[in-house]
């Protein structure tokens, strides 16, 4: 799944990068996010579009609700899952792919001065695993920032058990 905010203007370019990125794709819509009726109306072609009333806490806050929100989207948890607060070239994108297709167990994160997730890349063995949203809807809803690296450091601790190496 692609999941990515209204800060990352490129959401609605003609041909996005992460138009081959596998699953349901989800656009968060931020208050204040100035895009025009029109341009929601060919959105919703494209993604799953979530309309925040008011500002979450932080880019956690608002990945874990639309998580919890879209459970329910079919085949939501069965592909690897990039969340993007920024926009991407196709060539970062396909590298990600890459990156999750060679390790299905894969954790990466990058952050904001703030602290705040900017891009978090989950392999399909973590986003499969039916624990998954269990431990999504645990979180705090407002989730702020500083609890970021516990969350990311939840998730490699629960949710990779690779067997080692004979």
């Amino acid at each position: 799944m692609f999941i990515t905010t209204s800060n990352n203007k490129d959401a609605l370019a003609r041909a996005p990068a992460f138009m081959a990125w596998p699953g349901p794709r989800f656009l968060l819509l931020l208050p204040g996010h100035g895009f025009d009726r029109a341009a929601l109306a060919a959105a919703q072609d494209r993604f799953v579009l979530f309309d925040f009333l008011t500002a979450p806490v932080s880019s956690l806050s608002a990945l874990r609700q639309a998580l919890f929100r879209g459970r329910y989207t079919p085949d939501l948890f069965a592909s690897p899952l990039l969340f993007l607060e920024t926009p991407s070239t196709k060539a970062n994108i396909d590298r990600q792919m890459e990156a999750v297709t060679e390790d299905p167990f894969l954790v990466a994160d990058d952050r904001a001065a703030d602290n705040g997730l900017t891009r978090l890349l989950l392999g399909e063995n973590i986003v499969s695993n039916p624990l998954f949203i269990t431990f999504i809807r645990n979180l705090v809803p407002d989730i702020p920032n500083e609890f970021t690296d516990g969350a990311v450091e939840a998730i490699r601790e629960h949710f990779i058990w690779k067997e080692p190496d004979a």
